[in-house]
């Protein structure tokens, strides 16, 4: 099995790279030259930290053979761009079974845990639920967290492979968008609170389901065909026809808000004052993790500009150290 021996945390402009790296993220972009073809653009992890990386040659046919969550073996050279490190990769191939050594990644146990301690979440997510009037909705949600199995699930599964990507992420994002929720309910009384409150709460089940129970995080056929959005309102179905005599319009409305709550992404968007909300606060949690991550990240390594991010359709600036 072989050591690993270069970690991102530690490359500098210039370094020659010969190793495995977690890919976090691919995608073919166009060159501005739309005759010259695409290139492909990775993001590229292990324990360490993360970096960008750009394969020009055969990108095409590399994307065929690369994915999200697949350990790489990759040679090439650390290049700098305005600030920015970035890898230029001259060979790339999927690393096989007896070359990974899951602890070097973000695969197991392993996982790089949140730095939110987890009693005081779950402090703030109990306290939600008692915030609860509407009595069908806070014996929907007793039933759930009150089942140990599934909140130490909860408790354990990460957010998704872009955003609150560890241990412990799912319910770091929960209580962000729970604290969100205050003030914007305070300021728009006409949002029904118990509903926001318990969108919120049940938004990503179906991470827990797409982990298969897995600190691995390792996805089912369905989550892949499927998505978590659908395997949460499946799931939810189930839960609600166990409560008595649950009120049918109330149930629509938060299976709507789960089903919407990526935004306009979707074939059905936001359509209740709270499917709104919750794709709003959704958005700015998942958001604001990725840029305060990685804008820590390039400060570490002194530099001007992250890579390229989701959140802001390219690099975010961090600022020049202050000499």
């Amino acid at each position: 099995m072989p050591a690993k021996t270069q970690f991102i945390s530690s490359l500098q402009p210039g370094d020659a790279v010969l190793d495995f790296f977690l890919v976090k993220r691919s995608r073919l972009r166009p060159f501005k030259d739309p005759t010259a073809g695409s290139f492909l653009s990775l993001l590229l992890s292990d324990r360490s930290g993360e970096i960008g990386a750009q394969v020009w040659d055969k990108a095409e046919e590399m994307a065929d053979l690369i994915s999200p969550g697949a350990v790489v073996k990759v040679q090439g050279r650390v290049r700098q761009y305005q600030e920015r490190i970035y890898l230029a990769i001259r060979q790339i191939r999927p690393a096989r079974p007896h070359e990974i050594v899951p602890t070097d990644y973000d695969l197991s146990g392993a996982t790089p845990a949140g730095e939110r301690n987890v009693e005081a979440m779950l402090g703030v997510l109990r306290d939600a639920i008692r915030t609860v009037g509407h009595l069908d909705l806070l014996r929907l949600l007793d039933s759930i967290f009150g089942d140990a199995d599934f909140l130490a699930d909860f408790c354990q599964v990460r957010a998704s492979p872009l955003h609150h990507a560890y241990h412990g992420g799912l319910l770091e994002h929960t209580v962000e968008m729970l604290v969100l929720s205050r003030p914007l309910l305070a300021l728009f009384p006409a949002v029904d609170g118990d509903l926001l409150t318990t969108a919120i709460l049940l938004h990503d089940v179906g991470r827990v389901i797409e982990a298969g129970a897995n600190e691995s995080m390792s996805r089912l056929p369905a989550a892949r065909l499927v998505g978590h959005q659908a395997l949460g309102d499946a799931w939810l179905v189930e839960r609600l026809a166990q409560i008595p005599d649950f009120a049918p319009d109330l149930a629509l409305r938060l299976r709507h808000s789960v089903l919407s709550h990526h935004g306009y992404t979707g074939a059905s968007g936001p359509a209740t004052l709270e499917a709104l909300a919750l794709a709003r606060l959704n958005t700015l949690s998942t958001e604001l993790n990725e840029t305060t991550r990685a804008a820590r990240q390039a400060q570490s390594r002194h530099v001007a500009w992250t890579g390229d991010l989701i959140a802001t359709r390219g690099p975010l600036y961090v600022g020049q150290e202050s000499s």
